[in-house]
C-alpha cells in the first residue's frame, strides 16, 4: 500500500482509509485486504519474504477483535501485531505511540485532536 516510506507518515494509519476506498470502489473486503498484502507483496517482487503466512517468512500479522472480512473497517480494532515474530499488544503499540507523540511535543490527547481535524477531511460516507 502507499503509507509506508514517506517522511512524517507512521505506516499502518492511512492504509486503513485506502482499505475503505477500495471497498468503496467496489472491490470485496477480501479483495482490498488481498491487494494490501498478497498483491503489494507480488508488486515489490517481496513474495519470499511476506505477503502470505508461510514458514521461513517474516513473521508480521495483525490480529483484531473483529472480522475484516464483514467490514474492512474492522482492521482498525486491534487485539496487536506480530512484528518479526515479536508479539506487541494493542496496550503495548498505545504506550509507543504516546511516546512517539510526546517526542513530537504532543500529547495523546493532542495527537487525537490532529486525527479527529484529518477525519474531518476524509472521504464523505465513508466508514472507519
Amino acid at each position: 500500500m502507499t503509507d509506508a516510506g514517506f517522511i512524517a507518515v507512521i505506516p499502518g494509519f492511512s492504509i486503513h482509509e485506502e482499505l475503505g476506498l477500495f471497498v468503496e470502489a467496489g472491490l470485496t473486503p477480501y479483495q482490498a485486504l488481498r491487494a494490501a498484502t498478497f498483491k503489494a507483496a507480488s508488486f515489490a517482487g517481496a513474495l519470499d519474504e511476506f505477503g502470505t503466512l508461510r514458514q521461513g517468512r517474516r513473521a508480521d500479522l495483525l490480529l483484531l477483535e473483529a472480522n475484516p472480512l464483514e467490514d474492512v473497517a474492522h482492521v482498525r480494532q486491534r487485539a496487536g501485531v506480530m512484528v518479526r515474530g515479536r508479539w506487541l499488544s494493542e496496550a503495548e503499540l498505545q504506550r509507543r505511540l504516546e511516546e512517539l507523540a510526546e517526542s513530537f511535543g504532543q500529547s495523546a490527547a493532542a495527537a487525537g485532536q490532529s486525527q479527529a481535524i484529518a477525519d474531518q477531511f476524509s472521504v464523505p460516507g465513508h466508514r472507519h
